[in-house]
Parts: structure tokens; sequence; C-alpha cells
């Protein structure tokens, strides 16, 4: 009787060896299936196309930045597929990176023939996974990311108006300059930006201008 292989993946790394190996750690649970390879980004964009695998394993080890830019290009074109980074390295830079650019599981390899079949497992269930060594990382980048959703979420509370007399005020300038700007006057943009500090719940007199500074790239 036939296996039913229900999770398909794609491996991408430069070197033929070590998508043998990940070949043979994946092959060992049948639920598993490696539908394609590649070894750098535009094989990878090509193959992503044309195979549509739903986890994509990329070596992040790769020359040239290649493991990044693959998870910029799918982050960029907004491609539906779970990826699972690997990688050598601990440091925070290099799992930040990777975290920031969504991926959703983060393997060392010296864990990864113990590591990467569980790994898949969770993925299949719609949760995250990491090496041991890397979760104090995750834990703070997922706080990061929370953070990040709440300003989001503050941002969109806000109209149109609001918005831009935020953005303007990121650009630090004062209030006679933005009035300029939105061709109204100082008072109405005075009284704009306490309705905004109440919204955002900021307090202190530089409050307002340090949020609007820290968050100008998502009030484009």
């Amino acid at each position: 009787m036939d296996v039913k292989r229900d999770i398909t993946l794609m491996i991408v790394a430069d070197h033929q060896s070590f998508r043998d190996i990940l070949r043979d750690i994946v092959g060992r649970e049948p639920r598993f299936q490696v539908v394609g390879e590649a070894f750098d980004c535009e094989m990878t964009r090509r193959e992503l196309a044309r195979l549509k695998p739903q986890v994509l394993m990329v070596d992040l080890d790769m020359p040239c930045l290649e493991g990044l830019k693959v998870l910029r290009m799918i982050r960029e074109q907004s491609i539906p597929v779970k990826v699972m980074a690997l990688t050598m390295h601990k440091e925070k830079e290099i799992v930040n990176a990777a975290m920031d650019l969504a991926v959703s599981a983060c393997v060392l390899k010296e864990n990864a023939a113990n590591e990467i079949v569980s790994a898949l497992e969770i993925l299949s269930r719609g949760e995250t996974f990491l090496s041991a060594p890397m979760l104090e990382l995750g834990n703070r980048w997922r706080e990061r990311a929370r953070e990040s959703r709440q300003c989001e979420t503050q941002i969109e509370s806000l109209t149109p108006v609001e918005r831009r007399v935020l953005s303007l005020t990121g650009e630090a300038l004062n209030g006679g300059e933005i009035a300029g700007r939105l061709k109204m006057s100082v008072e109405v943009v005075e009284a704009c930006q306490q309705r905004i500090s109440g919204k955002l719940g900021l307090g202190g007199a530089h409050g307002l201008l340090k949020f609007a500074f820290d968050n100008c790239g998502r009030m484009a």
C-alpha cells in the first residue's frame, strides 16, 4: 500500500552533499516528500513557482548572503511557503535577520539530524520552532514583533490627517512648518498632535516626537 506523503518540501543549499544529507534526514519520515532542490536565489524563485512546495528548507550559510536573499525574495513576492532556515551560527545578528524575514523555523546544523523532523511536525501544525540555543533570541524577537504589531494597530486607529501630522512630526518639523505643509493653522496642528498623543497613550514633552521618529516608515 502506498504511503500518503502530505507535506512537500524543497531544499535550497549550494552544496550537493548538504542537500543529500537533508534529503536523507527528511526521508526518515514517510509524511515528508522532497519535491525539488535549488542552489541560489534565482533558481529558487523558478522552482517555487513550478513546484509550489509547502515548506522551503534554506541554508543561511551560502556564500554572498544567498540564503538571506532567498528569504527577502519570498517576503517581497509574498510567496505562500513556510520557511525553515538552517545555520551553523548562533549569533543574534543571523538569527534576528532570519526571524525578521518571517522564517517559521530556525535550526542549528549541529542539531539538524535530531531536530529537523520534529521541526517539520511543528511547522505542519502552524507553529514555530527554534533550536534550543536560539530560544532566548527568538523570545526577544517575538517581543519586538508584538510591539511592532501594537504600533501598527495604534497607527491604524488614526485618521488620515492625524497620520500625516504624525509623519511630519517624525521629520522633526515644528508646528508652523507642519501647518504650512498641510495648509492649516498652527492651533489646528497642535490640537491634532494632542489628540494623537491621547490615542497612542503618549506622555511627556517628547513622547510624540520619539514615537513619530521610531515609526516613520509605517506611515508612508
